[in-house]
């Protein structure tokens, strides 16, 4: 369970690709809905909330991971932060090709591995709601937070890595102008959300406003 490199983790990825058939397939009767022409969830109708979620890649955020994306045509995903945690100290979004991803074409095996499968279903999730985000703008809000097994029990103020790529895009969607609310769910460790909220608390380049 450390390391989707493992005869569990390959039978995992292969039930994730069957979930998605299994449970487009059963929405076939459902009615059609008309082709959006862009990714980037609109909401018509109806104000969508944000959402961030932040996963340590494990087997059992994949099987969540599935579950998200299921969901996001009902909210605007804004933020998908790939960090470590408590049992996967280093995180795996640095893993290299494997079974997972035989060929090398990627870095960090599970995540394009799921937005592949996801790919693959999303022509017969758009007719039955428009708003599901594509695996390419899925793809573009994906950061790297931070994987350093030294800050896993450290606050913020003294950790090793601070500032990384997925601690930026939270303090930037916090911050903007859009009134929407956001959620902001951890699967795996906190470090880059803290360190983000700490950020705009403490760090005086951010008014209470």
């Amino acid at each position: 369970m450390n390391n989707l490199k493992t005869k569990k983790g390959i039978t995992t990825i292969t039930n994730i690709k069957i979930i998605f058939i299994l449970v487009i397939s059963i929405g076939l009767l459902s009615p059609i809905a008309p082709h959006r022409e862009d990714g980037v969830p609109t909401g018509k109708g109806r104000v969508k909330p944000r959402a961030i979620v932040t996963t340590d890649g494990e087997i059992d955020d994949l099987s969540t991971m599935v579950r998200f994306l299921l969901y996001s045509c009902d909210f605007e995903v804004v933020g998908i932060i790939q960090n470590n945690s408590r049992y996967q100290k280093s995180g795996h979004s640095s893993d290299k090709a494997d079974e997972l991803n035989p060929e090398g074409t990627h870095a960090g095996a599970w995540f394009p591995v799921m937005m592949d499968a996801y790919q693959k279903v999303y022509p017969q999730l758009i007719k039955h709601n428009p708003d599901y985000p594509t695996a390419e703008y899925l793809t573009s809000v994906m950061r790297v937070g931070n994987e350093n097994p030294a800050d896993l029990y450290v606050d913020p103020p003294n950790m090793e890595t601070r500032d990384t790529e997925g601690e930026q895009l939270i303090v930037k969607v916090l911050t903007d102008e859009d009134p929407r609310e956001v959620h902001i769910s951890c699967w795996g460790g906190s470090n880059t959300v803290a360190s983000a909220l700490w950020t705009i608390k403490y760090s005086g380049k951010y008014s209470a406003d």
